[in-house]
């Protein structure tokens, strides 16, 4: 992955947004966290299909983009930029694999998350 440069989590922009409350940073990580894990069953469930609809594959990788992006989790959210913005016809094993890497940023970006907040 060519993501490793850019750090998993912008604390910075996470205290901006949450005015550094600790509550409602700890409030903001379990809705971030239960909403891209439903995400993820998404991807991966789409990633599946053999025949899925290109635009159904875009959505699913848009709607995770945006819940990253708007929590910090930047790491994340440009390795899902460097595959949405692809005008490719990923193959099912091409998604797949793009989904297990996904899988992969979400556990790093969960443990930064862990780090910075408790």
């Amino acid at each position: 992955m060519s993501t490793t440069m850019k750090p998993i989590f912008d604390i910075e922009f996470f205290n901006d947004i949450t005015d550094g409350d600790k509550d409602f940073q700890s409030e903001l990580i379990e809705v971030f966290i239960s909403s891209v894990e439903e995400q993820l069953l998404d991807i991966k469930k789409v990633s599946e299909e053999q025949k899925s609809d290109p635009y159904k594959w875009h959505s699913v990788l848009h709607s995770l983009k945006g819940s990253c992006s708007s929590i910090g989790a930047i790491r994340l959210a440009d390795f899902i930029i460097s595959k949405q913005n692809k005008n490719i016809d990923f193959t099912t094993e091409e998604k797949i694999e793009i989904y297990k890497n996904i899988a992969i940023l979400l556990e790093e970006t969960k443990s930064e998350l862990s780090k910075n907040i408790n």
